[in-house]
């Protein structure tokens, strides 16, 4: 079974310890088994390391730095290509162990909300939405090999899918981003990775078959 990287885990531990809640035990574990299914090619334990090396050095803007953590380990928790809610599905496990391990239903409503802000279907307005949303984005602003590896693993995890249907649902999406007047929704990643997000998403479109 494939683990997170050192500072994954300790965000984990930390985040459970500033917002006063025990950890619940097993609760990681168990996370860490649902990234590992064998369905997930993309959103796997890497995804979760590569946002908080994403949030790394830009977590001087979080408000509430250790709901945007906890919100980064549960936001693909549940995950099934075919589905359509797994955002929804996997803000409400969030907040059910947000609640069972003691917390606020305040505290697990942010948390809540944070991981919905990553169907990427609509501006979100608090700040560690923006934030969070960002980080899970910044996939498409890496280095031309690791947005090509992206993409085959993106058309793995729906290898079930007729290939004409796939590129097509594909181009609506990845045209989406760049009809937008921001891809990035804070500032600071806007002003990082913009233009390397937009230089991948339009290669990919000139390249990519119809």
């Amino acid at each position: 079974m494939t683990r997170p990287g050192a500072d994954a885990e300790s965000s984990w531990r930390e985040a459970w310890r500033s917002l006063g809640i025990a950890e619940p035990p097993g609760l990681l574990s168990s996370l860490i088994a649902r990234y590992n299914e064998p369905h997930r090619a993309y959103h796997n334990i890497l995804h979760i390391q590569e946002c908080f090396d994403a949030l790394a050095p830009a977590v001087h803007l979080a408000e509430r730095l250790a709901e945007v953590k906890l919100a980064i380990w549960f936001h693909d928790a549940i995950y099934d290509p075919r589905a359509s809610d797994n955002e929804q599905a996997s803000a409400d496990l969030a907040r059910e162990s947000v609640l069972d391990g003691g917390g606020g239903r305040d505290e697990a409503h942010r948390i809540q909300e944070l991981i919905l802000a990553t169907r990427h279907d609509r501006p979100v307005e608090l700040k560690d939405a923006r934030l969070l949303s960002d980080a899970d984005l910044s996939i498409l602003a890496s280095p031309p090999e690791r947005f090509d590896e992206y993409q085959m693993q993106i058309r793995e995890e729906y290898s079930w899918m007729p290939r004409e249907e796939f590129q097509f649902q594909r181009t609506r999406i990845l045209k989406g981003f760049l009809e937008r007047q921001a891809i990035y929704q804070t500032e600071w990643f806007a002003s990082r990775l913009e233009e390397a997000a937009r230089r991948n998403i339009t290669r990919e479109l000139a390249t990519s078959p119809r």
